[in-house]
């Protein structure tokens, strides 16, 4: 038998409540892991758990380049209320476990999608954004579509796109997008996200485009807390060198709608950088997360 060693999770583990921590524990798991040992992901001590870190631990534990010649081994929450989410997320269907330990997987409430099995672009993108926005509507609002003035799916298809044109110069990236719905509060929260370069260090290859206007824009190389506070102040619209002179295009927009009262929280996370997106903050973290992560918490509570 292999010998595992195990690492105790925060006890608040969450990318949105517990950045650092839960950050500096996936990384230091996934230096083990490429040293081609066995790593036990110890979560009985977690307290709280978040849904945003459900499809995060999904795509590292399918990423090859996360776990090397590793392997992965785990358990679940003994508290009550992170053992009922981490059951019901979904997640237990990506590891080796029992049917025993999958019967609690609540699809209804949870959902996790990527794009493995999507082969016609941005019309099959283009379904699971309405898809996202409706499975919403129903939970969230109780009604069929979205009020009209919430502008979600542009959102959607923008971060998925995104992913595409620029998470890798060397490889196509997946793109993971989960939603979870709240059956007390009704809230439903968004997770999208890939694991390729991210948006503070897009420079080579395809997404070199991308860091020429940055350079030529600050006449040197910026560093990423000057680039996130471009973003926030406008002055780097999109990503796409097409669309830089069209407003409420790529980040811009992405920026504009976040501001709507029906999102009560909207973040963004790539490589040393998280930007409130609600608030219009940035902060530079210090531990690097690998590719890009944004997260939305939709209500209708307002």
């Amino acid at each position: 038998m292999p010998t595992i060693e195990w690492y105790t999770a925060p006890r608040v583990f969450s990318i949105v409540e517990n950045a650092v921590e839960s950050l500096e524990y996936l990384s230091m798991c996934g230096e083990v892991l490429r040293q081609g040992k066995h790593v036990g992901v110890d979560l009985e001590r977690v307290t709280r758990l978040t849904p945003d870190m459900i499809p995060l631990l999904i795509a590292l534990v399918c990423d090859k380049n996360y776990r090397g010649m590793g392997r992965i081994h785990g358990n679940m929450p003994k508290a009550e209320e992170p053992k009922a989410l981490f059951a019901s997320s979904g997640f237990l269907k990506f590891v080796r476990t029992s049917m025993k330990n999958r019967e609690g997987v609540d699809p209804e409430h949870c959902q996790l999608v990527n794009d493995r099995n999507l082969r016609f672009g941005e019309q099959a993108e283009g379904a699971v954004a309405k898809g996202v926005c409706v499975r919403i509507a129903n939970q969230t609002f109780m009604r069929e579509n979205l009020p009209v003035e919430f502008e979600l799916y542009p959102i959607i298809m923008e971060v998925i796109l995104n992913t595409k044109n620029h998470a890798s110069p060397d490889e196509s990236i997946k793109w993971w997008l989960y939603t979870h719905n709240d059956t007390k509060t009704g809230d439903t929260s968004c997770t999208i996200l890939d694991l390729g370069s991210g948006i503070f260090e897009s420079r080579v290859g395809k997404v070199k485009n991308f860091s020429d206007r940055i350079f030529r824009l600050f006449s040197q190389t910026p560093s990423h807390m000057e680039i996130a506070q471009a973003i926030l102040d406008g002055t780097i619209v999109s990503a796409k060198e097409q669309d830089q002179d069209l407003r409420g295009k790529g980040l811009q927009q992405i920026l504009n709608i976040s501001q709507s009262r029906y999102i009560s929280k909207a973040v963004l996370y790539s490589n040393d950088i998280k930007i409130d997106l609600k608030g219009k903050e940035k902060e530079l973290l210090q531990t690097n997360l690998r590719g890009t992560f944004y997260h939305f918490e939709i209500t209708n509570r307002v």
